[in-house]
């Protein structure tokens, strides 16, 4: 049983092509090691919260955590695994499903996108916020744009917090209305976010840009994401991030 996760596993992160998003306990790493330095490789966004008694130690052996994701936590509590890619598949299984000798407990894969962000927004809401932050990569190299708002989210995030001033490109749709709008070049004023250090959301999924339009503060939110906004005013699929 094991080995059918594995390959589920393995088979799920070889068709990901822009985002991970893993939470795996850490005597279980090396079953997925090289395919999420591989995803890492390919210029994914890899998000990994290794979980158990030895995750944070684990993680303090890692000679560069950064070459498996783009930030790495740890917690000592002991949640299912769960490795969801672009959104749309992944798979769920008991804490103890790789490295139990008997193969004892459940595993589920998917690839449905509503069904993938049921399970991220649970994940992130619940278990991604009691890991700590271990390790966060250096800001992309901009202009950059980004096929999963969430990625464009979290380089603003890594940027402004670096100090830098940044700037969006956004082909946006109304909430409300559905009218058709195009942001260039405006100023990001916020990121709210909980994915990397210093998190700012007000509600727990939230993952949103602020930026500055001549009719003011608006807020935009991924559209691609599952179920879609609704709480932004706007919707945007892509984002281009670039120095202002």
């Amino acid at each position: 049983a094991s080995q059918t996760v594995e390959r589920r596993l393995e088979r799920q992160l070889e068709r990901a092509d822009r985002e991970v998003f893993a939470i795996v306990p850490s005597n279980a790493f090396p079953a997925v090691a090289d395919a999420l330095a591989d995803a890492r490789e390919r210029g994914l966004t890899v998000y990994c919260l290794l979980a158990g008694e030895s995750a944070e130690s684990h993680v303090a052996e890692m000679d560069d955590p950064g070459r498996y994701a783009h930030v790495v936590r740890s917690w000592d509590g002991r949640p299912p695994l769960f490795v969801v890619r672009d959104a749309l598949g992944g798979v769920l299984a008991s804490h103890g499903m790789l490295t139990s000798r008997h193969g004892r407990g459940y595993a589920l894969a998917f690839n449905q996108n509503e069904v993938a962000s049921g399970f991220f927004g649970n994940y992130v809401s619940n278990v991604w916020p009691m890991g700590e932050q271990r390790f966060v990569a250096e800001p992309p190299t901009l202009p950059a744009t980004f096929e999963l708002f969430r990625s464009g989210v979290t380089a603003a995030a890594l940027h402004t917090t670096a100090g830098h001033d940044v700037v969006a490109d956004l082909d946006v749709v109304a909430t409300t209305d559905e009218t058709v709008r195009q942001f260039e070049g405006v100023p990001i004023r916020e990121v709210r976010q909980n994915l990397v250090e210093p998190v700012n959301n007000a509600f727990p999924i939230e993952n949103s840009l602020v930026v500055e339009t001549d009719d003011g503060l608006v807020s935009v939110g991924g559209q691609a994401c599952g179920l879609g906004p609704y709480y932004e005013e706007y919707a945007a699929r892509e984002v281009t991030i670039r120095d202002a």
